[in-house]
């Protein structure tokens, strides 16, 4: 499905924030200025238009163009939604909500949930490839009917047939009248002409324009009837013969290629024609090469092809870049660059199909079989960069194959194969499944039940991750989470494996604290904590347990002991490299650092916990960053320079599910009520208050703390009937109504620019405990740096720790640092003329 930001044009109004916009095309858009025009029309009279034609007509290319040009009248935004690779009707809702970024929404149904989010704008949503979906158009039509602000284009090969359907049949491009006399200029400015030359010169810059190789051109036009799909393959020909030459080919192979089927449409007969022509251009070995390929969805590597295309080649030794660079050279393959420079290549979807057709029923299953057989060993093989250095890598890696990886777990279930579906889909992190579109990740959870269900004689650690995944896929602890961690415990016990029992006593433990069960939290902690140090587990288990006890200590009220944990943990994924530990494990220093009131510190915290959840692209880490660092700040009365990263938040949260949702609208409650604007921040609070479902969550004391006191503070400030008024439009009004409503209630409001904090009293007393160990540190002549080293922590946290230790002592330098520290501690040992000079 289609991922992006919301089309914007210039000096156009903001979009939603969240919302996906159209592709951007590769190639430029040649023609067809009258279609876009009528389409155009048609988008501001009928809220249903599908575009029909056949496969490579240009639909879709015609439905972007008009719709971006459209751009302007839809000020609710225009969402994309690519269904070439959805296979299930029942999915087409959620696969619609996963574009518009929202999870499930106060227990509404699917419809309502859409709706809230597309909101009272107008609105446009393209649906393309929707002709192997009919068995869903129903849901188009209750979309259509819930949402009276909606406008809907969908491009099929086939009308969807309901009521107010206004059909557009795409035509074939212009063509030059062949009984008309016509000048050379006018047969270049013909759209199917034009589109060719552009192409032609496109692959070959030195494609001559003649009169000879126009009129040539024409007549391949035509003889084409049109079709740009057809258009493209004939001019990507240019690059090897003249324009002459390739009129000479299609006039005596055109007859032989238009015997499709008899029910067929003529147009879709051609286009076959036209591929089936490119294809028979093709070597023997090509030729083969080409139909087995088309096993792969959405793309595939070179590697892959190698593997997967090894074992049915005639030739195990076959060298697979050869013949994949001949299919590109007739463009039957495109290629681009992935992250890492590397050569990643692409069937269209009619291309891919008409080569699937060329294979038997037995070659299909083989190059199906060994196509799960290599996703699979990517999978298990991409685990290993889960955390670390690499993780960022793995994600990009794994999301470029989504449309594969769906494949393989699709056909592992349909051949009931239960060990390589739990293999594949337990080797599936969440952070997968949110890339692909999976916000609420209700489909992780169907494969893996799927897995569950039929793989009941897999082996038990296999069992046990896919139970382990199941559990991570439910946002919330519940009796269902804990008896799936339960059920993955034993398994692991039957497979006698000791590392993966630390995982599930790690979840158990840390389950149980958000639970509120702190004493079998304790038990699970502290058990898991001991196997993994015996049995020499990964440091990844090692900051899991840390952190989890860590929590536990500042659930207990035992911050002490809870820093400890923490920096422990911090230090062990530092030396790992562990980006995703270091920013679960910052993100509770800060909350630790803004209950003690070190506000700071607090920010320096958050501030690097963003840093890292964007460079590892962990979206569900970054929302929660973004909304601590917020709340950091307005405790540091910066209102103006929080508004952005609220904005942020809320951005990013509509990626994830309503839990993310509501952290963002308590965080814009905060901000409101401290600008003022107290109404609207009882209306967020009051929809936060309600979205949070009856369930086993023991919430942040902290966090409950700030809401509770936020409320009892605004029943002072506001009339009765005002605060009422406000706490009932919350009540009636949905999550994201809301949270919009709330940001916009931020941007209109005006705050007095922000003003340095003031820093308290010069004394020891003022200094909190980290501060204290920084303080010996600079007084015993250490740089920033070695401070860092010493204590675990990045050097920008250290020179944030010094800045705050200067202002609080009302000193400059760090000689006077040293100097007070002789003052603040007179039974320690004095700084040394050495240490002085050092400093200085």
């Amino acid at each position: 499905m289609a991922a992006g930001t919301a089309f914007e044009e210039p000096g156009r109004e903001r979009a939603l924030p969240g919302s996906s916009g159209l592709p951007v095309a590769k190639t430029s858009f040649v023609g067809r200025a009258r279609e876009v025009d009528r389409i155009k029309r048609l988008l501001a009279d009928a809220r249903l238009l599908t575009l029909t034609g056949p496969g490579g007509i240009g639909k879709t290319r015609l439905a972007i163009e008009a719709a971006r040009r459209s751009a302007r009248r839809f000020v609710g935004g225009i969402f994309f939604v690519e269904l070439a690779g959805l296979r299930e009707p029942e999915r087409l809702l959620a696969t619609i909500g996963g574009v518009l970024r929202i999870g499930e929404l106060d227990g509404a149904s699917t419809i309502e949930a859409l709706c809230e989010r597309l909101g009272r704008s107008e609105t446009l949503l393209v649906l393309d490839n929707f002709e192997h979906l009919l068995s869903a158009r129903q849901a188009v039509s209750d979309l259509l009917a819930a949402s009276p602000t909606l406008r809907v284009a969908v491009t099929s090969r086939m009308p969807l047939h309901l009521v107010g359907e206004q059909e557009y049949p795409v035509a074939p491009l212009e063509l030059a009248d062949p009984e008309r006399p016509i000048s050379l200029d006018e047969l270049r400015a013909t759209e199917s002409v034009a589109l060719f030359v552009e192409r032609a010169t496109a692959v070959r810059p030195a494609f001559a324009v003649t009169e000879s190789s126009v009129r040539a051109v024409s007549e391949i036009c035509r003889r084409l009837d049109g079709l740009p799909l057809a258009i493209e393959l004939a001019a990507a020909r240019t690059k090897v013969i003249s324009a002459e030459a390739l009129l000479h080919r299609l006039e005596h192979r055109l007859p032989a290629m238009t015997q499709g089927p008899a029910d067929a449409p003529d147009r879709q007969r051609t286009v076959e024609a036209t591929i089936t022509w490119s294809y028979e251009l093709l070597g023997s070995s090509e030729r083969r090469t080409f139909a087995r390929l088309g096993v792969f969805v959405g793309g595939f590597s070179l590697a892959a092809a190698d593997d997967v295309l090894a074992a049915a080649a005639d030739s195990p030794a076959v060298d697979m870049l050869e013949p994949l660079s001949h299919l590109v050279d007739h463009s039957l393959l495109h290629v681009d660059q992935d992250l890492n420079g590397e050569p990643r290549f692409r069937m269209l979807e009619p291309i891919r199909e008409f080569a699937m057709d060329l294979l038997s029923g037995a070659e299909v299953e083989a190059l199906r079989d060994r196509h799960l057989a290599y996703y699979v060993r990517v999978a298990e093989t991409e685990q290993v960069h889960e955390r670390g250095a690499d993780q960022e890598g793995w994600i990009r890696r794994l999301a470029a194959d989504r449309g594969n990886v769906r494949a393989a777990l699709a056909y592992a279930l349909e051949r009931h194969d239960g060990d390589r579906l739990l293999r594949l889909a337990g080797a599936l992190e969440r952070r997968f499944w949110l890339v692909s579109g999976d916000l609420d990740l209700a489909e992780s959870r169907r494969w893996l039940d799927a897995g569950l269900a039929i793989g009941v004689d897999a082996p038990a650690r296999v069992r046990a991750k896919a139970l382990q995944r199941l559990a991570s896929t439910h946002a919330l602890p519940s009796t269902r989470i804990f008896s799936v961690l339960e059920e993955a415990l034993a398994e692991y016990m039957r497979a006698g494996d000791d590392a993966g029992m630390t995982e599930v006593l790690s979840g158990l433990g840390s389950m149980g604290i958000y639970r509120g069960d702190l004493a079998a939290a304790d038990q699970h902690l502290h058990r898991g904590l001991e196997l993994a140090r015996r049995v020499n587990a990964g440091p990844e288990r090692l900051v899991e347990l840390l952190v989890s006890l860590g929590l536990l200590a500042y659930r207990r009220r035992e911050h002490g002991l809870g820093r400890a944990q923490f920096e422990e943990a911090m230090a062990v994924a530092r030396q790992a490299a562990d980006a995703s530990g270091m920013a679960t494990t910052l993100g509770h220093l800060g909350r630790l650092a803004l209950t003690e009131g070190d506000v700071a510190l607090a920010c320096a915290t958050f501030s690097e916990n963003v840093e890292l959840a964007q460079a590892i692209g962990d979206t569900e880490k970054l929302a929660l960053a973004l909304c601590e660092l917020a709340s950091a700040r307005i405790a540091a009365s910066e209102l103006d320079m929080t508004r952005p990263l609220i904005l942020e938040a809320a951005h990013t949260t509509r990626r994830l599910n309503w839990w993310y949702q509501v952290r963002a609208l308590d965080t814009v409650a905060e901000w409101l009520f401290a600008a003022g604007t107290v109404d609207e921040s009882v209306t967020c609070l009051s929809a936060s208050d309600r979205t949070r479902p009856n369930t086993e969550m023991n919430w942040d004391p902290d966090r409950v703390a700030t809401r509770n006191g936020l409320i009892e503070r605004a029943k002072t400030v506001l009339h009765r009937s005002a605060f009422e008024a406000a706490w009932d439009s919350g009540q009636t009004l949905g999550l994201a109504a809301v949270l919009e409503r709330g940001l916009m209630a931020m941007e209109a409001t005006v705050v007095q620019a922000d003003a340095p904090t003031a820093l308290g009293a010069r004394g020891r007393r003022d200094l909190s405990p980290r501060e204290l160990e920084v303080l010996a540190l600079v007084a015993d002549g250490r740089s920033d740096g070695e401070i860092a080293a010493e204590l675990f922590i990045s050097k920008k946290t250290a020179s944030v720790h010094v800045a705050h230790i200067k202002n609080k002592l009302g000193v400059d330098s760090r000689v006077e640092v040293a100097m007070a520290a002789i003052r603040l501690s007179p039974l320690e040992p004095k700084p040394t003329v050495a240490a002085l000079d050092h400093a200085r």
